[in-house]
């Protein structure tokens, strides 16, 4: 049981220093994805919301 609560614990820790990666101007109450349109579908939120794109077409802006 303690290996489990300490893996939970490093989950929780990971999860939460990706989440703030997120830019200031983002309102983070109730979020629960945010795509940036950076060149991929990934959701840069943290919260693992990732799209896959079928027949998508990436460019420059």
């Amino acid at each position: 049981m303690k290996q489990f609560s300490a893996l939970l614990f490093c989950l929780c820790l990971i999860s939460g220093l990706q989440a703030q990666n997120l830019p200031s101007y983002l309102p983070t109450n109730g979020l629960v994805g945010w795509w940036p349109f950076n060149g991929n579908a990934n959701d840069e939120s943290g919260n693992n919301k990732n799209v896959n794109g079928n027949g998508a077409t990436l460019t420059k802006d």
